[in-house]
This record gives C-alpha cells, sequence and structure tokens, in this order.
C-alpha cells in the first residue's frame, strides 16, 4: 500500500512541518524539496510518498489548448492562454505572485467562476494525462516514484 499527498505549494499553510526553516531557502524547486521531505519526516512511514505541486494544480492546466477549446473565450484571451502555453514550456514555473498565479490566469482569462474540482479536471482530462507528464517534470517524476513503489 502506498499515501500519497498532492498539496498546492502556492499559499502552503505556515504551519507545515519546517514551513519556517524552508523560507530561507530561494529556490522554489528546492524549497518544495525541503517541505516533501519534513513532510515525510513528520508522518514517519515508508508508505507514505509526499507530493507538493510547484506551485499550484492549475499550473498543469497550461500543457497545451487543447483543455480550454470547449469553452466560449474572447479571441484576445485565446492568445492570451496560448501565449502562457508558449512561454512556458514547463508549465510548473509558472508565475506564482498573487496577481499571475496559474488559478488566477484561469479566473481572468477562462472562468471567472473557475472551480477547481469541476473546470481543472475537465482541462486536465481534455489535454491528457501523456500531456501533462510530458511537459510537467516534477509531476513526471512524481508519478513514476508512485509507479516504481506499486510494481516493487
Amino acid at each position: 500500500m502506498i499515501v500519497t499527498s498532492l498539496i498546492d505549494f502556492y499559499k502552503l499553510r505556515k504551519d507545515f512541518p519546517r514551513y519556517s526553516e524552508a523560507q530561507k531557502i530561494v529556490d522554489k524547486a528546492q524549497q518544495v524539496a525541503f517541505l516533501e521531505q519534513a513532510c515525510a519526516d513528520d508522518i514517519d512511514d515508508s508508505r507514505f510518498v509526499p507530493y507538493i505541486q510547484l506551485h499550484e494544480f492549475e499550473a498543469l492546466l497550461f500543457t497545451k489548448w487543447t483543455g480550454f477549446a470547449d469553452f466560449q473565450i474572447p479571441e484576445a484571451n485565446k492568445r492570451a492562454i496560448q501565449k502562457i502555453i508558449a512561454d512556458f514550456p514547463n508549465p510548473e514555473l509558472i508565475n506564482d505572485r498573487p496577481q499571475f498565479a496559474p488559478s488566477e490566469r484561469l479566473k481572468n482569462l477562462i472562468i471567472p467562476k473557475y472551480e477547481k474540482p469541476f473546470h481543472g479536471n475537465y482541462i486536465a482530462l481534455e489535454n491528457g494525462f501523456d500531456a501533462i507528464l510530458e511537459k510537467c517534470p516534477r509531476f513526471k517524476q512524481w508519478v513514476d516514484t508512485l509507479v516504481a513503489r506499486m510494481t516493487a
């Protein structure tokens, strides 16, 4: 048996294990890896595989245009979405400043009443799991770890 997490790094709670210590790490990917290890140490169970999504789940949705195609989006916003996809070959690196967070980009450009469980899942399914794995290396590493642990 394996137990895992998928936690958004964006707006992570300050009471997360070793959060204050992690804030001293400048590189966000290193900071997230540190927090994942802190979480694993806190849980202290070999069946647990922690994962924190840099910066938030919605970044994974910007892997390709397909997932957005069914929404009624103004032409200027379509171009803006396509530019985001082109500008970030690795969507996991989309800026985490509050006004530019992936979820805020979705609300501002596509879905004013964005609901993660419905819209997020829809876009992810339309884009396809393979596309997400291809463009999101941290996410892929987590999935590969889970698969390896399940087949061991």
